[in-house]
């Protein structure tokens, strides 16, 4: 049993070795953490639904955060970890046999495939043992847990079920779709931990990764009182690419999720040679990072600057002390410009509202507080700058082109109650322009109106799908229901909440799937 005292923050994805090499079977390790600050905040707990699973059932109630990662080993091939950390302002303490404070709960993990249970664990996961003296204890420590599966490469649906053995209240359920896909042919890198501390290893313990003992962090939210960010990713079977000891070129760095435009200042380079597994831990200066949408990338490139593999990590930062205003754009001149040429400050403000499906945190923040007491030379310089960072010579011809996806928005989504662009389908639209394919139908007996949009290419992702749906006859409102895209809504229940009918039993979501369900999968999978 392992305890940590970790001042201020409290963060798990988790990563640690069951002792030994990988294993074939289930193990686990469990950590207990204890903080010697106030509880997590809820704006923090907010930002979870970004992660693979919040359970939350309200405040005096079970409350656990899941995550996972996968990995591989080249003995026994690809394993995932599952991780879950625990409130213990949530659980039960109820005194054992020893005379000791201790919460018990019940975890049952399946990993299925077309509802075929491949893999399961079924355990008590028990809090540490507390004493009476301390007063409101319960109020300060959090425990986490670790899993670990050995899965072939695969889809799989991932279900936990969890409950408190000391409480009459029903168990908590999520589950999530997980890829593995690690070809032993070809090179690839892990999923990517982030870290709350790490030390050397003297000695290699279940807590020993690429030479170093490893606390990991469970959400992929960074507050304000986090100054750096800690990483770690293995990367497998280079040699398959360039050859044993080859050299190459591990680099990393943060990107706007909105533009996937790099982060300035904010990388890391490292060189290697080519073997079957490499580690890589690195370290970044955030102090000064706005409030946003990040991805944290990771890539691999030979001597001539071919890209070998790449990893990314959806991140999410809050830092009011980075104040965005329109002062450092006063030098900024826009004599003969397009923007000169518009005069109304209603048109400008609605011009900049337009652009929001575009904006990351930092300008949307200057549209929510600054916008309606701005002047019209500040809206006319934001203006200008929002594109001239975008498109630099070219920014009028993008912001022609972008009004025109704004117009069409307008033309096809808007409700009469709000604008084209504020919709769903209008800000996936305007956001990533006029998708290559649509299909969908909006009159049928057995699923809600829908529409299935395909890009073949968009941002940097490529066969980018988005579902949308309407469940309000009225309004004929369509909403997103489910994308491929990162960043964006992932629901693998998508399908079942396509069914009008709802699907109270298997053996009713069954009827549907045979009637319809698998011609919509059909519609999303082969769009064409």
């Amino acid at each position: 049993m392992y305890i940590y005292h970790l001042p201020g923050r409290i963060s798990s994805h988790f990563l640690t070795f069951c002792s030994g090499s990988p294993v074939m079977k289930p193990c686990f390790l469990s950590i207990f953490v204890l903080l010697n600050s106030t509880p997590m905040k809820k704006h923090c707990l907010f930002f979870l639904v970004l992660l693979f699973s919040v359970v939350d059932a309200g405040a005096d109630n079970l409350k656990a955060h899941l995550n996972y990662s996968t990995f591989y080993a080249p003995v026994t091939g690809p394993y995932i970890e599952t991780y879950m950390l625990v409130e213990g302002s949530g659980v039960t303490f109820v005194k054992n046999e020893k005379e000791k404070f201790q919460a018990s709960l019940h975890v049952l993990v399946l990993f299925k495939q077309d509802e075929k249970i491949i893999e399961y664990n079924k355990y008590d996961f028990l809090s540490p043992e507390l004493t009476d003296t301390l007063s409101n204890v319960h109020n300060l420590i959090n425990f986490m847990d670790q899993q670990r599966y050995t899965l072939p490469n695969g889809t799989y649906t991932m279900e936990f079920e969890i409950s408190d053995k000391h409480s009459t209240l029903p168990p908590l359920k999520t589950t999530q779709q997980i890829h593995i896909n690690y070809p032993e042919d070809q090179p690839t890198i892990s999923d990517i931990l982030l870290i709350d501390s790490y030390s050397e290893a003297s000695e290699p313990s279940m807590l020993t990764r690429g030479g170093y003992n490893l606390i990991p962090s469970v959400f992929n939210f960074l507050p304000e009182n986090q100054n750096e960010l800690t990483f770690y990713t293995e990367l497998y079977n280079i040699p398959a690419s360039l050859g044993d000891e080859e050299p190459y070129l591990i680099t990393a760095w943060l990107e706007s999720q909105e533009n996937f435009q790099k982060i300035a200042n904010i990388g890391r380079n490292k060189r290697e040679k080519a073997k079957p597994v490499t580690a890589f831990l690195a370290a970044f200066d955030i102090s000064a990072l706005p409030s946003g949408n990040y991805n944290l990338v990771v890539e691999a490139r030979d001597r001539e600057n071919n890209l070998i593999t790449s990893k990314r990590k959806f991140l999410q930062r809050s830092n009011p002390r980075f104040n965005i205003a329109t002062d450092g754009l006063t030098d900024l001149s826009i004599a003969g410009t397009f923007v000169e040429k518009i005069t109304s400050v209603d048109s400008l403000r609605e011009a900049i509202r337009s652009l929001t499906p575009l904006m990351d945190n930092a300008n949307l923040i200057f549209t929510r507080y600054q916008l309606d007491k701005a002047d019209k030379k500040s809206l006319q310089r934001f203006l200008f700058s929002f594109w001239v960072e975008r498109s630099g010579t070219e920014a009028e011809y993008a912001w022609n082109s972008y009004a025109k996806l704004v117009r069409l928005a307008q033309e096809k989504y808007s409700n009469g109650v709000s604008k084209g662009y504020e919709s769903d389908r209008g800000h996936t639209l305007c956001k990533y322009g006029k998708p290559d394919h649509i299909t969908g139908n909006a009159l049928n007996n057995w699923s809600y109106p829908y529409e299935i949009w395909q890009y073949y290419s968009a941002g940097n992702q490529r066969d980018a799908k988005f579902v949308f749906y309407s469940h309000d006859i009225a309004t004929q409102t369509y909403y997103l229901l489910h994308s491929n895209m990162v960043g964006e809504i992932n629901n693998p229940h998508w399908l079942k909440m396509l069914n009008r009918n709802g699907a109270s039993s298997d053996v009713e979501y069954q009827s549907f799937l045979e009637f319809y369900g698998y011609k919509i999968l059909e519609e999303y999978e082969n769009p064409d």
